[in-house]
């Protein structure tokens, strides 16, 4: 696994698990493929600034000598756009990433590796959030951001991630 910015990734787990929520409660995703497709790409974009990304704990609060911390995490910025996030990866990363997608059950294969996906549905999250300009969204794209999104989910941990997960499976 790759250990990224859990402050990040918590917040990207959120909306991928509010896309991923529609599909469990078997929600017809045609009828709402904007929302759901923009809360998948937009969960993409934060798994790829998690990997980056530092948190620094700032004051927020002084009671004499006590003071209270907050986290405050700066990730890369680079708009909507996967590749610059791409590119900000180090060879060790992409190369772990590219391995790891190719392998997953997520896999589209008529992309080669990770980055050509990432190519492919760059610019995701902002057509499916102004949908309302475009006269339609084709919806092999919703299929493919959301095995996206999958794929970023199952392979970007936390340390405290994977205590979480491993500990379900032990009570199962």
């Amino acid at each position: 696994m790759l250990k990224v910015n859990g402050h990040v990734l918590k917040t990207a787990l959120e909306f991928f698990l509010l896309a991923k929520s529609a599909e469990e409660q078997l929600i017809e995703i045609d009828k709402i493929s904007s929302a759901y497709s923009a809360s998948m790409a937009f969960s993409v974009e934060l798994f790829l600034k998690s990997i980056n990304a530092e948190t620094k704990y700032i004051p927020v609060l002084e009671v004499g000598s006590a003071i209270m911390y907050a986290p405050l995490s700066e990730a890369i910025k680079g708009g909507h756009s996967y590749i610059p996030l791409w590119k900000k990866l180090t060879d060790d990363q992409r190369i772990y990433l590219n391995s790891s997608y190719k392998k997953s059950k997520y896999w589209y294969s008529a992309s080669s590796t990770l980055e050509d996906e990432l190519n492919a549905l760059d610019g995701m999250f902002v057509e499916c959030r102004y949908s309302y300009e475009k006269s339609f969204i084709d919806i092999s794209l919703c299929e493919r951001i959301s095995f996206l999104a999958h794929f970023f989910s199952e392979h970007l941990e936390t340390e405290e991630n994977h205590r979480y997960r491993w500990e379900q499976k032990k009570t199962t």
